[in-house]
């Protein structure tokens, strides 16, 4: 982080989030938008909290999951998530892969094997492993997909897997996790929103972009000044341009239209060769198109 950047800071928002999270996936409009609203005004920080330590001994009794049903249980879990938070998802994948998928811990190692090298970059590495996982299928609890994402972002590869083998991501990880129980942490995702003044305040769950600006504003001493984003083609299409990839969802949270109207616009910018539409699971991702 450079001196600039510390100098604008005014909250802190830690996030304890888990790559196959459904919810944590879900909070990706909210996240974004906060980005794009207060800049470096907010500094994000992830820490991985570990959903699924071991699919024969998980259990979630509010939504009747356990080990005995994980693998069919759980895909009807993110349809009826994305039913309500409007992210795509694939819920194949726990039959795809139920060979071999045990745990969501090691996709957790590899976000903070990732962090060792570069935070920004480790950011959207998790962006990319939940894209890949709950929408698009892919195997990120394998190494080699793992170090294939991480080369995709700007990472390497190779020393990510260093990283995991030499146990110093795991310790990372056991950190990350004793902090989540020790803040109070009894859902994902979870936030730790650190203020001015250094008050910390915990909030369990999914939180709406519209409560977490509140809270962040009322919270900030009128530090934080928004940077509200003007509706049209060209500010779409700068979003578009900075993240690469977004879905429907994340384009209407952040300019605060309908789903419909965002689907809308981002087909007739598709239509003029400006974007990609691509099919993700139950919807779709806009991908900029940089030629």
């Amino acid at each position: 982080m450079t001196g600039n950047e510390k100098e604008k800071r005014v909250i802190e928002l830690f996030s304890f989030t888990d790559p196959i999270c459904t919810w944590c996936w879900g909070s990706e409009p909210v996240i974004r938008k906060i980005r794009e609203l207060y800049g470096d005004q907010v500094r994000m920080v992830y820490r991985m909290g570990g959903l699924v330590e071991s699919v024969k001994n998980f259990n979630d009794p509010v939504n009747k999951i356990n080990g005995a049903n994980f693998y069919t249980k759980m895909g009807d879990y993110w349809l009826a998530s994305s039913e309500r938070h409007k992210m795509p998802v694939d819920p194949s994948f726990f039959q795809e892969y139920k060979t071999d998928f045990r745990s969501s811990w090691p996709a957790c190692l590899a976000v903070k094997a990732a962090q060792m090298q570069d935070e920004d970059l480790a950011a959207r590495y998790l962006r990319r492993l939940r894209e890949a996982g709950l929408a698009e299928c892919l195997p990120i609890h394998r190494r080699q997909t793992q170090m294939e994402l991480a080369e995709e972002v700007g990472l390497d590869g190779a020393r990510l897997k260093g990283d995991i083998d030499s146990g110093d991501a795991g310790h990372a990880f056991e950190t990350d996790m004793q902090e989540y129980h020790t803040q109070g942490g009894e859902a994902f995702p979870f936030y730790i929103l650190r203020t001015p003044a250094g008050e910390e305040l915990p909030l369990n769950g999914y939180v709406s972009s519209m409560a977490l600006e509140k809270l962040m504003e009322e919270k900030s001493d009128g530090k934080l000044v928004r940077n509200e984003p003007e509706l049209s083609d060209e500010s779409i299409m700068a979003f578009l341009q900075k993240y690469g990839k977004v879905a429907i969802r994340e384009v209407g949270e952040l300019f605060m239209i309908p789903m419909s109207e965002a689907e809308e616009r981002l087909d007739a910018l598709t239509e003029a060769g400006k974007l990609r539409k691509v099919g993700a699971g139950n919807g779709w991702f806009y991908e900029f198109m940089t030629t």
